[in-house]
């Protein structure tokens, strides 16, 4: 049974929290933002993931059941930007973080777009 709870307190103490996993220095919060994307007259519904390997971000976009070919790429405090994985794609996204919220400036083969979005919550 001793064995069992010390188990138990070394494995608490070791695991990271929710706190510490967004961490002061990541303003940029972990999860996945639903996206409102404006673009040549209309509208699209977007996912972006935003994760981190060590102090890296990392950001998936999907537009609809489509990945977009883009990256995490420059990081300044609440701002990042998203650029093309292939010199094929004319893409880089502009974005802006405040706590949960994302907003945005985007270029597309020459046209501009703009998005707004939320992070999800959290289940527990």
């Amino acid at each position: 049974m001793l064995r069992v709870a010390s188990l138990l307190l070394a494995l608490s103490l070791a695991a990271p929290s929710v706190a510490e996993a967004q961490g002061a220095d990541r303003p940029i919060r972990a999860g996945t933002y639903d996206l409102a994307i404006t673009f040549g007259g209309g509208n699209l519904a977007a996912t972006l993931v935003i994760g981190y390997k060590g102090d890296t971000v990392t950001a998936v976009l999907n537009l609809g059941d489509h990945g977009s070919p883009v990256s995490a790429g420059k990081r300044t405090g609440n701002k990042l930007t998203l650029e093309p994985t292939s010199p094929a794609v004319d893409v880089r996204y502009e974005l802006e973080f405040n706590a949960d919220e994302v907003k945005g400036t985007f270029k597309y083969d020459g046209q501009d777009g703009a998005l707004t979005g939320k992070r999800r919550r959290q289940e527990r």
